[in-house]
């Protein structure tokens, strides 16, 4: 399954597929404290995205598993800025990014 994420940092919202992602779904299973998403940095709100990235992408156990991983290795080395990007999410979970046609890891 392929995702296309984008993040607008004007006003932090993300969107998967174009449609808008919110962190209620991610704040039921681990609430960091503050409200809200952001990226180019490791953060309680990077955390937060990447939870609920990972939980509209992969079964629970799998974005609970792998939401810290994911905010280190993508989502903290994203620019403090718009951004977008297609997720290649595999049926075992596995992630791959791609930016621009490349793989970035």
């Amino acid at each position: 399954m392929i995702i296309k994420i984008e993040g607008i940092w004007a006003t932090k919202e993300i969107f998967l597929d174009g449609k808008q992602l919110t962190p209620g779904k991610s704040l039921k299973l681990l609430d960091l404290g503050q409200v809200g998403f952001s990226w180019g940095s490791v953060s309680p709100k990077s955390k937060q995205l990447a939870l609920a990235i990972l939980l509209e992408c992969t079964p629970i156990e799998v974005a609970i598993s792998m939401y810290q991983d994911f905010e280190m290795n993508v989502l903290a080395k994203l620019p403090m800025a718009d951004f977008v990007f297609n997720l290649n999410i595999g049926e075992s979970g596995s992630i791959s990014q791609y930016r621009n046609g490349k793989y970035t890891g």
